[in-house]
C-alpha cells in the first residue's frame, strides 16, 4: 500500500509561483530580464547555462527558461516564465478577502488587469535556507516586473494573497537583507464572529508559513481585539522563520514584563481539523479549554525562581543562508 505523504511535508517540496497582473500586454527579451535582476540585486548570483535570449509576448502563449550552471553557489535548476493570453482565473473573492488589510485596493487592481505572466521555480531542497533562497529569487525576479507602471499587483498562491507592486518591491529589498518579508510571503486570515452568548471573538491564522517551516500558526476563539491577536500570530511566525526559535509544546510565549503569557500547543496535521502541523496559541482570553483539547503538556514548568527563557538569534537566518550558499562551494 502506497504511503500518503503528509501535506505539511508536501508544502516544503512544492514550487514557488508568482503571477504578475498587467494592465496591458508586455513584450520583452528574456536576456533583458536576467540582466535587470542582476543589476537590481547584484548580491544574488544568477546563472544561465543556455543563454537563450528569446523574445516573449504576454499576449500569447509564451515560455522562457533559465537553466542554472553547476557553479559554486546552489541555485534552483530551472526558472520558468510562462504566459497565456488573457486574465488570471482564480477565486478572486476569496483572495481579496484574505488580502483586504494589506491591499485594500485589490479589487481595482484585479479589474484593471488584462494580461498576466507567471514566474516559477523549485527550491534546491526542503530546508528553510533553501526555501528562503528560492522565494527570494522568485521575489526579486518578479520585482523587475512589479516596478513597471503596467503592473497592477502580484498574486502569490502559497500565501493566497494579492500584493501591491510597491509592497512586492519592498519584499525583495527585505529578503535581500536576509530578513523574512512576512507581510508579503504569508497572509493573516482574521475571522470575527460571536459565540452563542453574543461575545465578540476572533480567530487568526497564518497562510503561507508552511511553505518555509512546514507549520502554520493559529490563535483561536479569543476575546482579544483582532489587531492584538494578529500581532501575537505574526510575532510567533516571524520567530520561527527568521529568528530560529524552537517551540516546545506547553511552553509559553511573551515579553518578560507581561504577567499573562500565551501558551503554545502543537497540533499535528489532522488534529482538530488542521490542514498542516500547526502551533496553536492559547491566550488567557481564549474561550477554548486548552487541556481538554490537547491534554497534559509535554514537559513540567520550571521550578519556582528558575528562569527558563529562550531568546532568538537576531542574525540566525543570515547565518543559515550563508552556510547554505557556502555549502555549495565544497
Amino acid at each position: 500500500m502506497t504511503k500518503v505523504e503528509r501535506y505539511s511535508d508536501t508544502r516544503l517540496k512544492n514550487g514557488f509561483f508568482a503571477y504578475i497582473l498587467l494592465s496591458e500586454p508586455l513584450q520583452f527579451r528574456t536576456g533583458e530580464i536576467l540582466a535587470a535582476v542582476r543589476e537590481d540585486y547584484p548580491s544574488l548570483v544568477w546563472t544561465d547555462s543556455l543563454n537563450m535570449d528569446t523574445p516573449f509576448d504576454t499576449n500569447s502563449f509564451g515560455l522562457g527558461v533559465f537553466f542554472s550552471q553547476k557553479s559554486d553557489v546552489p541555485e534552483p535548476s530551472m526558472t520558468r516564465l510562462t504566459s497565456i493570453k488573457g486574465l488570471l482565473e482564480v477565486n478572486w473573492d476569496d483572495v481579496l478577502w484574505k488580502s483586504r488589510y494589506t491591499n485594500p485596493g485589490g479589487k481595482a487592481a484585479v479589474a484593471a488587469h488584462v494580461n498576466h505572466l507567471c514566474i516559477s521555480l523549485e527550491s534546491v531542497d526542503s530546508t528553510l535556507p533553501a526555501r528562503f533562497d528560492a522565494a527570494r529569487r522568485l521575489t526579486c525576479l518578479a520585482a523587475v516586473f512589479a516596478k513597471l507602471p503596467t503592473c497592477t499587483g502580484v498574486y502569490l498562491p502559497s500565501a493566497d494573497q494579492l500584493v501591491t507592486p510597491a509592497n512586492w518591491v519592498t519584499a525583495a529589498d527585505v529578503a535581500i537583507k536576509a530578513e523574512f518579508p512576512s507581510l508579503q510571503w504569508m497572509s493573516l486570515a482574521v475571522n470575527r464572529f460571536k459565540d452563542p452568548g453574543e461575545t465578540d471573538l476572533v480567530t487568526v491564522n497564518t497562510i503561507g508559513l508552511a511553505a518555509f517551516t512546514g507549520t502554520e500558526v493559529a490563535m483561536p476563539k479569543t476575546r482579544l481585539p483582532a489587531g492584538d491577536a494578529a500581532k501575537w500570530v505574526h510575532s510567533a511566525a516571524v520567530m520561527l522563520a527568521q529568528y530560529g526559535h524552537k517551540f516546545v509544546d506547553g511552553d509559553t510565549l511573551g515579553p518578560d514584563h507581561l504577567p499573562d503569557k500565551v501558551r503554545l500547543r502543537f497540533a499535528p496535521e489532522g488534529k482538530h481539523g488542521m490542514q498542516t502541523d500547526t502551533w496553536v496559541l492559547f491566550h488567557p482570553n481564549c474561550m477554548l479549554d486548552e487541556m481538554a483539547m490537547f491534554g497534559e503538556r509535554s514537559r513540567p514548568p520550571a521550578p519556582a525562581g528558575v528562569k527558563n527563557q529562550i531568546r532568538g538569534d537576531e542574525g540566525w537566518l543570515g547565518k543559515k543562508l550563508y552556510a547554505f550558499v557556502a555549502g555549495g562551494r565544497h
